[in-house]
């Protein structure tokens, strides 16, 4: 049986790598995917302006039929789980590195946003969620005046 084992030149700071990764967890960004309690990490881009707060979301692999998204108590949570493939013919891997299974990710949303106005498109295997901001919550100039 043929055995594929990853290149890695520097196998020997495996050990400082996973030391350093588990002091600095919970310090920002994590440098490598990780798996959760829920499935594999989702990692998100969160973003706004004046008008919209935007949402990407990496789910490459998956279908749109495979992804779910709700709103609920201003908690977003978008999930994508593929069809179980329990009783079907498995290859047997000799390398996996690409999450599989389920992932889900929630976060909470400002307050300033037409939920039922959002909207969303899946491309390339990016999920982009688009909620615009309600119109009251938008910024606005006040105008100076000159008292007399």
């Amino acid at each position: 049986m043929a055995v594929i084992q990853q290149y890695r030149p520097f196998w020997a700071t495996r050990g400082f790598d996973e030391t350093f990764d588990r002091l600095w967890r919970g310090f920002g960004a994590r440098p490598r995917q990780r798996r959760t309690e829920q499935g594999w990490a989702l990692p998100l881009d969160v973003a706004q302006d004046d008008e919209r707060l935007v949402v990407n979301a990496s789910l490459p692999g998956f279908e749109p039929s495979e992804i779910s998204i709700s709103v609920d108590d201003d908690i977003l949570t978008i999930r994508a789980e593929h069809p179980t493939t329990e009783g079907k013919d498995e290859p047997t891997y000799l390398l996996r590195e690409r999450g599989h299974g389920s992932v889900r990710r929630s976060l909470r949303l400002p307050d300033n946003l037409d939920i039922e106005q959002a909207e969303s498109e899946f491309r390339n295997g990016v999920l982009t969620v688009t909620f615009p901001k309600i119109e009251d919550a938008k910024p606005r100039q006040i105008e100076v005046k000159v008292g007399s």
